[in-house]
């Protein structure tokens, strides 16, 4: 604690956590060396909508090889030091409105547990979310190009005016939004 101390005078520093607020500046620690030293858990939020999380745990409990299939993209990662496996999540995506993550990290450190204990659904639903947003993107980029065929068979499906065919156009405008 003592020499966590010296990062932040306005931190408030108990054995389990290490939390401070920067309203101008930002974290002078190094949180990758933090997660090999002292912390099984980090989060940082930046009200420019910059997001990291990690999480430290035993390698024995998850394997290289394990981790290895979800980190195709940016915003998963891992590591391996010495015993550990630190798993690093990363977002940079704009948000309309700031969210302070009072709350956050407790609610997130439970997925330390559930991994520790085999439970890897949190890893998939980010690979699962990945694919559908690589299958969505896939879909809008075939739609390129076809956008006044499209708003044609929008006006035509609405010009029936039957219930069913007012659903059709809903869909048709789904799909390409």
């Amino acid at each position: 604690m003592t020499k966590l101390r010296a990062y932040s005078s306005r931190a408030q520093i108990i054995p389990c956590s290490f939390t401070v607020a920067y309203n101008c500046g930002d974290f002078n620690g190094d949180e990758d060396q933090w997660m090999e030293k002292y912390f099984d858990a980090f989060l940082y939020l930046a009200n420019w909508s910059s997001r990291q999380f990690m999480l430290r745990l035993p390698r024995k409990l998850m394997e290289q090889q394990v981790v290895a299939p979800y980190c195709a993209g940016e915003n998963f990662s891992y590591r391996l030091k010495d015993d550990s496996i630190i798993h690093s999540f990363r977002s940079e995506q704009e948000d309309s409105e700031w969210k302070d993550g009072e709350g956050w990290l407790t609610t997130l450190v439970q997925m330390r547990s559930e991994l520790m204990h085999g439970d890897y659904r949190a890893a998939e639903k980010a690979r699962r979310e990945r694919e559908q947003a690589e299958k969505r993107k896939k879909h809008l980029g075939s739609l390129a190009g076809r956008e006044s065929s499209l708003w044609a068979k929008v006006d035509e499906l609405i010009a029936t005016k039957l219930p069913k065919r007012y659903d059709e156009a809903v869909s048709l405008l789904q799909e390409s939004a």
